[in-house]
């Protein structure tokens, strides 16, 4: 993908978030999330992707011998795949890598691109200035809603802890929601 369409991509999804979080949907209240047990929302994964991704896991996301076999299963399409390649790319500060990778998940529609999307904007925003401010903090918070809502696990994980103090149920069903679809979440 182009630099010129990367930028055009992520730049498109903060006109559409911008948007978004005008609706009732950016409300952060428990009736805004439902569960989507059958993983409507989320873009299919083929097996052999799966395979890949699997050994990739078993052999270590992180190690050099992982990484290759993660990127051979994000090139059959395996959204978790580059999500953790994002994650590897973020743990080493490669944030020109990690951008196309956001982009390539908001293109196909991935709900894990809106979590990755405010991954991303944070640790830029924190690193630039010290700390992310306030609004880009609650940027961040809105697209991690939206893609908790939108039914990625991770998202949801991260939005389980976000309401821990103020709604510990809605904690409770992020948590459950993301483990009764993605057991290896553990």
């Amino acid at each position: 993908m182009s630099p010129k369409r990367v930028v055009s991509i992520l730049s498109k999804a903060m006109r559409d978030q911008q948007a978004w979080m005008g609706t009732p949907a950016a409300r952060l209240v428990a009736d805004n999330f439902a569960c989507d047990a059958g993983n409507a929302g989320l873009p299919k994964i083929t097996a052999a992707a799966r395979e890949k991704y699997a050994r990739a896991r078993s052999i270590g996301a992180y190690d050099a011998e992982g990484e290759p076999v993660l990127i051979e299963a994000a090139e059959l399409g395996n959204w978790r795949a580059v999500t953790t390649l994002f994650n590897v790319a973020m743990y080493g500060e490669d944030w020109e890598s990690a951008r196309p990778l956001v982009a390539w998940l908001l293109q196909r529609g991935a709900p894990a691109g809106y979590n990755k999307l405010a991954e991303l904007h944070g640790t830029i925003a924190s690193y630039e200035n010290g700390h992310a401010s306030s609004a880009e903090r609650d940027l961040a918070t809105a697209l991690r809603w939206r893609a908790a809502q939108a039914g990625d696990p991770g998202a949801q994980r991260d939005m389980a802890d976000y309401f821990k103090e103020h709604d510990p149920q809605l904690s409770e069903r992020l948590t459950q929601c993301a483990l009764e679809r993605f057991p290896d979440l553990k």
